[in-house]
Parts: structure tokens; C-alpha cells; sequence
């Protein structure tokens, strides 16, 4: 059976990884060649081994619901969601990059919140792999020189 174990919290370490990865494959962005430390900095994200107030919560038992963005005072946990997808301190970067994905992919601002995850972390296409490093790169670089 290549079914993903089915993970029941909202607020557990596999929160987000469950809403883009549905079967036990090989992911084929780590088919392509890409450098190690964007390998890394996608994969972070990816699984939740990461800076996020999500995380850094998780491990001082802050509750999840108080684990919010420092960033953006948008009153929103700093999950991988909101850095990807929300966080006000990102937008310039954010358009740019979902800009070039609705040139790749037509309807990708039309599609849901998992659906663009999916698209981010688990690029099928080495020009959307590339695309998606350069967002995740570029706020990974903003938010440490925010904080």
C-alpha cells in the first residue's frame, strides 16, 4: 500500500507535509540537479525542521495557537502556510514568484491553498523547482534579517 499514514492533529510536526504529500514515493524534485543548500532549505520546510514560530514554539511548549508571526503582527501562527503563502513582509517576493508559476501554470492562481503548496513543495518540473528555490531562498534570507 503506498497510502501516507493518515495524521489526525492540525497542530503536530506533519501538520502541512499531509496536505501535499499523499503517496510513498520518491519526490522528483530530488531527482534534479540542484545544489545541496537549496535541497535543504526546500526539505526544511518540507518536513518542519525549521526557524517558524511553529517550531521554535513547539519546542519551548508554547501553545500552537500563540506561536504566531513576529513579521507581519497579522495575529496568524507562523506556520509553513503562512510564510509561504501570507506573511505581509513577503509579498514583493511572493508576486514575483507567483507571477512566473501563472506563466508555468495557468490556473495556479486560481488553485487552493493545498494545491499551491503542492506546486511549491513538490515541484514535478525542474522550471517550477527552480522558480520555487528562489522564493523560498529569497524569504528565508528576508526573514533572518528581520529578526
Amino acid at each position: 500500500n503506498d497510502s501516507m499514514i493518515n495524521v489526525q492533529s492540525n497542530t503536530g510536526k506533519l501538520r502541512n507535509y499531509r496536505k501535499f504529500k499523499q503517496n510513498l514515493n520518491l519526490e522528483p524534485y530530488l531527482t534534479f540537479n540542484i545544489d545541496k543548500c537549496n535541497r535543504i532549505n526546500i526539505t526544511k520546510i518540507r518536513i518542519s525542521s525549521h526557524v517558524l514560530n511553529v517550531e521554535r514554539g513547539r519546542h519551548k511548549g508554547i501553545n500552537f495557537v500563540d506561536r504566531k508571526c513576529n513579521l507581519c503582527n497579522s495575529g496568524e501562527v507562523e506556520d509553513e502556510v503562512h510564510f509561504l503563502l501570507y506573511c505581509s513582509k513577503f509579498e514583493t517576493q511572493r508576486i514575483k514568484c507567483f507571477d512566473a508559476l501563472n506563466k508555468m501554470l495557468s490556473n495556479f492562481s486560481s488553485m487552493s491553498e493545498n494545491q499551491k503548496l503542492s506546486v511549491i513543495l513538490a515541484p514535478i518540473d525542474y522550471e517550477i523547482l527552480t522558480t520555487s528555490l528562489k522564493f523560498i531562498n529569497a524569504i528565508y534570507i528576508e526573514r533572518k534579517n528581520l529578526c
